[in-house]
């Protein structure tokens, strides 16, 4: 699961109760955060096309 967002990012208060709650919830569930949007939805695809062992995408400056 990859949240995106300034409100579920890393340094959010609120980013940090929902990805608490979801770990408690979802044992084992891997909880992930992405500061865009368009490149949490390309980690999330390439998840689904090549399992977990997919690299995690990375910025290029």
């Amino acid at each position: 699961m990859v949240l995106v967002g300034s409100v579920l990012g890393e340094p959010s208060a609120v980013g940090a109760r929902v990805r608490a709650r979801l770990r408690a919830e979802l044992p084992g569930a891997e909880v992930l955060g992405s500061t865009d949007g368009v490149l949490g939805a390309a980690w999330l695809a390439a998840l689904e096309a090549f399992g977990p062992d997919a690299p995690r995408p990375a910025r290029v400056p």
